[in-house]
């Protein structure tokens, strides 16, 4: 397979000029076959007439108008250009590649179904049928399904560019691909298609500058952008890079619109995209002879929102569903504009549910980096709004280790969720993280073992964590969760900070935790204080409290006899 194309296109950009008032050397214009381009004659034998006139490699030139065809079949390498020109499609396709080439582009055009047609399912472009040795009438199929494609005529170097698709397909098989600077839009009608633009094994293709702004189909799992089957193999290691594309789902009914990345190969990226009710879908699963696994999948940079009404995958409401593949999340946005809908996770981990994919999740590590993201959410219904949800659906759980570093989240209530009975990764670090203005208790499923250093969050209430710091209230502060770590570091919030008991859980793994002063104020050890539970107060051993000042340490042991924290050293000055 050739590699991808480099954005300057296949052709010659500019048209060379032949003899005065003659027409420009290597192009064939369309209206010397007698199209009429005038919106109501049928111009379908004069376009296929220019098509089947033009040698390898020329430019077929399509001046302003509305020309109305049926299936245009291309079977050598071309340049259409489109100067204004539109074409309306009578049949199923409108342009449908019937044998193999070394190149195509396309560029400046618009394509059009009038009517119900618009929103059937039909083809702008395709270069595939599920049927074998199929002929031109049997490309364009109409198809509301996924299908395997029995006939494909590669494309070696494909280039879209420049063109306007409305609610029509772009079908590409097994040809590397450069689609910039196309539109998808219809503001009414919704669409019977799968997809908008399908990539399957697409090595090396680029999706960049395009606009979608669509009424997918109802119900979940709906593409705008799908990119499959790619296979894991050297011959890919270009990747697939979608950037800069503004995507967004106006139907509502429509409960997942996504890129769909059902996918192998090397290296897929998606960055720098606007993706409004759109979710990112990183599935990368087969079997485990070379089938789709992906070495390494990047989201960076991008802007996701949902507004009010909208959802995002029923099984766990979510802006990115990744499944099984190394993972860097990066530099996000995301953004839940939505009080009254199912409450949100920004980033959703598991494993496939696929028994095919066993040997291959066994056999390959996967790496998790969550890094300098951003997420807001607003407050209503969506208050349980959560950052990551470790996911295990069909007892099948991810692996590997996760990186969470340098996050930001306002709103919502937990940083980490995991699934009943999920296995927990491997090893976890967190750092640097923040959540401000959290809506309930945080929670942090994060098992061990786990390095968590200079996170800023609140009222964590599970455990796992070597390390938790943790800002006292003014007063008393009773029955407080430390979890099962080593080391807590309580910051009194001011002098009369008081410590009257620690929660004891049962699960606990560590029966001693080193308390750490490190604010500015003292901070009190109560002792046998009855304002917490009795299971849960503090024993000192001169029997009255213990001061702990700026850098006071202080270690504690439960008893489980006595059923009581024991202070069994410190650093401290007495309360008599």
């Amino acid at each position: 397979m050739k590699t991808c194309p480099y954005p300057t296109g296949l052709f010659a950009d500019g048209l060379s000029l032949g003899p005065p008032g003659g027409r420009p050397l290597g192009v064939v214009d369309v209206r010397e076959f007698g199209a009429a381009g005038d919106g109501v004659a049928d111009d379908t034998t004069a376009l296929q007439a220019a098509l089947d006139a033009a040698a390898q490699g020329v430019t077929v030139l399509l001046p302003p108008g509305t020309y109305r065809t049926g299936i245009l079949a291309i079977d050598r390498s071309l340049r259409l250009h489109g100067q204004g020109a539109t074409l309306v499609g009578t049949d199923a396709a409108i342009l449908a590649v019937t044998a193999p080439l070394d190149a195509l582009e396309l560029v400046g055009l618009a394509f059009d179904f009038p009517g119900a047609n618009g929103v059937s399912g039909r083809e702008a472009f395709v270069n595939a049928s599920t049927q074998a040795g199929a002929t031109v009438d049997d490309f364009g199929e109409a198809l509301t399904e996924y299908n395997q494609y029995a006939t494909v005529n590669a494309v070696g170097r494909l280039v879209i560019r420049d063109c306007a698709f409305g609610a029509a397909k772009v079908t590409c098989v097994g040809s590397p691909v450069w689609v910039e600077r196309c539109t998808w839009e219809h503001e009414s009608g919704v669409s019977a298609a799968p997809y908008y633009l399908l990539l399957a094994n697409a090595p090396g293709a680029r999706v960049l500058n395009n606009r979608f702004r669509v009424h997918p189909p109802a119900g979940s799992n709906k593409d705008v952008i799908k990119v499959t089957d790619l296979a894991r193999s050297e011959e890919n290691t270009e990747g697939v890079l979608t950037a800069h594309n503004y995507l967004h789902s106006l139907n509502a009914s429509c409960t997942c619109a996504q890129i769909d990345t059902y996918t192998g190969g090397r290296r897929l990226r998606i960055a720098h995209n606007h993706l409004v009710n759109v979710q990112a879908h990183v599935k990368a699963w087969g079997s485990a002879s070379g089938g789709s696994e992906m070495d390494t999948v990047s989201v960076d940079g991008n802007v996701f929102v949902r507004e009010d009404g909208f959802q995002l995958l029923a099984e766990v409401q979510c802006f990115i569903y990744a499944i099984n593949t190394r993972l860097g999340v990066r530099g996000n946005d995301f953004i839940d504009l939505s009080p009254t809908t199912a409450s949100m996770t920004c980033i959703a981990l598991r494993r496939s549910d696929g028994t095919d994919f066993d040997a291959v999740a066994t056999n390959h590590s996967k790496a998790i980096a969550i890094v300098g993201n951003v997420a807001s959410f607003v407050r209503g219904n969506n208050a349980s709004g959560v950052f990551i949800r470790w996911n295990a659906s069909d007892d099948q759980d991810p692996r590997g280790d996760l990186t969470v570093a340098a996050n930001v989240m306002n709103g919502g209530a937990g940083w980490f969720r995991v699934s009943s009975g999920a296995v927990r990764p491997t090893f976890t670090t967190w750092v640097g993280n923040v959540h401000n203005d959290p809506t309930t208790s945080e929670e942090l499923q994060v098992g061990r073992p786990v390095y968590s250093v200079g996170n800023v969050w609140r009222s964590v209430v599970d455990r796992g964590l070597r390390a938790l710091a943790l800002e006292l209230d003014s007063g008393d502060n009773d029955d407080v969760n430390l979890l099962d770590v080593e080391t807590a570091y309580l910051t009194p919030h001011a002098e009369d900070s008081v410590l009257t008991g620690v929660l004891a859980v049962s699960a606990h793994v560590r029966n001693r935790i080193r308390i750490v002063n490190p604010g500015t104020a003292s901070l009190t050890l109560a002792h046998e204080d009855s304002a917490s539970a009795a299971a849960n107060r503090l024993l000192s051993p001169t029997g009255s409290d213990i001061v702990l000042p700026q850098d006071g340490v202080a270690e504690i042991e439960y008893d489980h006899t006595a059923q009581r924290w024991r202070i069994v050293s410190a650093l401290f000055d007495t309360g008599a």
